[in-house]
């Protein structure tokens, strides 16, 4: 009787885990990406994509997490570049500064969290960079040596929000640090060009509906810091798979159970 009521609890904790974690994974996907700064300074840099879809809309988060001193031009979280196969019409893209984040250095305060005019966005079919860079799909604050140029800009009618010379995507304006940047401080621009601490929020409309299973479709994904693409660049590792978390859980939880129900028939 134990054995069976068991196997019961097991069937339905494993379908609803199941219809669960299959739906998670279709929904957000996290990657990830740490390693030495062997461009300047030796300092450990980490950054972190995050990957939402809801309906037909695609979120990004990208992330600057470092817990190390970031005082250098090439610690700072300038792009993202991945891939998504097969590949999907992405429109009306936005960038702002996200949620519980903040700007550095600035002259003046600024209440705006449009970042559009900032950063850029662009999608080559033969990649973006030749050999250099082979992805596809990349948000850069940066030209990055002429990858990206002022008619990729997310808000082409945007004012810039740097009050530093040139034209956006440019320098190192509302680049990416980590909660662990200081304000005013680093070496050469790294000390006064504007900033953004924590992270900064991309959104796209899917063409032609949502994605079925966006943890199967992107790839390719690596963190470009600095001004150029010969700066460092990390490639990221996924770090999300709820269906295999929920698994592991529900195993837990089962045995707990099973170990409660033999005690109980030994009572």
């Amino acid at each position: 009787m134990i054995a069976s009521t068991l196997h019961a609890h097991r069937a339905l904790l494993l379908a609803g885990v199941l219809a669960a974690a299959s739906t998670g994974a279709g929904a957000s996907v996290s990657f990830v990406a740490t390693g030495p700064n062997t461009y300047s300074g030796g300092h450990t840099l980490a950054a972190q994509a995050i990957f939402d879809l809801s309906g037909s809309v695609l979120s990004i988060t990208l992330k600057n997490i470092s817990t190390d001193t970031l005082d250098r031009p090439s610690d700072v979280l300038m792009g993202l570049f991945f891939d998504l196969a097969p590949p999907y019409t992405l429109s009306s893209p936005t960038a702002t500064r996200s949620a519980g984040s903040s700007y550095v250095n600035l002259a003046t305060p600024s209440s705006s969290t449009n970042l559009g005019g900032e950063w850029a966005y662009r999608y080559s079919a033969t990649g973006l960079s030749g050999s250099t860079v082979t992805a596809k799909y990349g948000v850069s604050g940066s030209g990055l040596g002429g990858t990206f140029g002022a008619g990729d800009r997310i808000c082409s009618a945007c004012p810039e929000l740097s009050s530093g010379g040139g034209s956006a995507p440019d320098g190192l304006d509302y680049g990416i640090v980590s909660n662990s940047y200081v304000a005013n401080t680093g070496s050469g621009v790294t000390s006064t060009v504007e900033l953004v601490r924590n992270s900064i929020s991309f959104m796209f409309n899917v063409a032609g509906g949502s994605i079925l299973n966006l943890g199967a479709v992107i790839s390719n994904v690596s963190f470009q810091y600095g001004t150029a693409l010969d700066e460092p660049r990390l490639a990221g590792v996924k770090i999300s798979e709820p269906a295999s978390a929920a698994l592991l859980a529900l195993g837990g939880l089962l045995s707990c159970r099973k170990r409660r129900a033999m005690a109980g028939s030994a009572a």
